[in-house]
């Protein structure tokens, strides 16, 4: 019993510690084209204060400021800033424009192209540049985050800069490669070299949802840009981190990366999948861990990133 009450007033006294020790905030920035981006600050208190600062870019599609996209709940973002903050290095999390709480009248998905989210990122920087809790801002991309956060670092200046699963050639290549066992791989590449060249397509077949009329001007936008490419412009310290669990984005495609920007450092994590999660069963086991928030993120992933930001 003794043992019991001893469990009980240790977690209490924790998660006091936690409301304590660190604050969290609702920010609202505006960002170039008035659009309000909304998000999640976290940072320790005055008295640790100030601190660097992270920004974390969330990947594909529409996905939130917590990593979740549609049921495919994980909190990956979400526990990723949570384990950062906790080692005294504020984070910002936020729903990408279209998303969440970012939602806008004007926002249509016909429209998109990625320089808007780059642009989001720089109005990000720029907002919080102005804030004197924070006397570094960094950024972390995770998926198709990190080839926006390479564009956005291009035009800001940024102490660090963080690739988590990035990909490391266009992105028509690697959705050739991503789809080629549920779809028919040369309808695929079809459509994907049309994307490419600039064309739009008409005749999708089984792609007419991922590929569809409304998304093919952000698709092409997303295609022109060669992330090893990219990457070899920063002149900010980067760092390159890959999961070798990843069936999404493999480690060749940091390999990539790092052949463009040997200067980087480059992290490969055992076991690490997609979402943060260090996955010792099969591809079952996997997936399902894209639809579990409960299940823990790598301790190496957390790590290593917190090392690299303290530098």
């Amino acid at each position: 019993m003794k043992k019991i009450i001893i469990v009980v007033v240790c977690v209490l006294l924790s998660q006091y510690n936690w409301a304590q020790k660190y604050s969290t905030e609702e920010v609202y920035i505006k960002s170039f084209d008035d659009v309000k981006l909304s998000g999640t600050l976290l940072y320790p208190t005055k008295f640790d204060l100030p601190v660097d600062l992270v920004i974390i870019i969330s990947g594909t599609g529409p996905t939130d400021r917590n990593g979740n996209s549609g049921e495919m709940t994980n909190d990956a973002i979400k526990l990723l800033a949570e384990g950062i903050t906790q080692k005294k290095i504020a984070s910002f999390r936020y729903d990408k424009r279209g998303v969440g709480k970012s939602l806008h009248a004007s926002i249509q998905e016909k429209d998109l192209v990625i320089e808007d989210y780059v642009k989001d990122v720089v109005s990000l920087v720029q907002h919080f540049e102005n804030d004197e809790r924070f006397y570094s801002i960094s950024i972390i991309g995770h998926d198709d985050g990190a080839l926006i956060g390479i564009l956005a670092a291009q035009k800001v200046r940024v102490k660090q800069f963080i690739s988590i699963s990035g990909c490391g050639r266009t992105a028509n290549l690697l959705l050739e490669d991503q789809l080629e066992k549920q779809y028919n791989k040369h309808q695929t590449k079809v459509i994907l070299d049309s994307l490419k060249l600039g064309f739009n397509v008409e005749e999708l077949g089984q792609l007419n949802y991922l590929m569809r009329s409304s998304v093919q001007h952000y698709m092409r936008s997303w295609f022109a840009y060669d992330p090893a490419v990219e990457i070899s412009k920063l002149t900010c310290r980067v760092l390159i981190i890959q999961g070798d669990n990843d069936v999404q984005v493999k480690v060749k495609e940091g390999d990539m990366l790092y052949s463009s920007k040997p200067d980087a450092d480059y992290y490969t994590i055992s076991k690490m999948n997609h979402v943060f999660r260090e996955i010792k069963g099969n591809f079952s086991d996997n997936i399902k861990s894209y639809y579990n928030p409960d299940l823990p993120i790598s301790e190496k992933l957390t790590k290593k990133i917190v090392k690299f930001l303290a530098f």
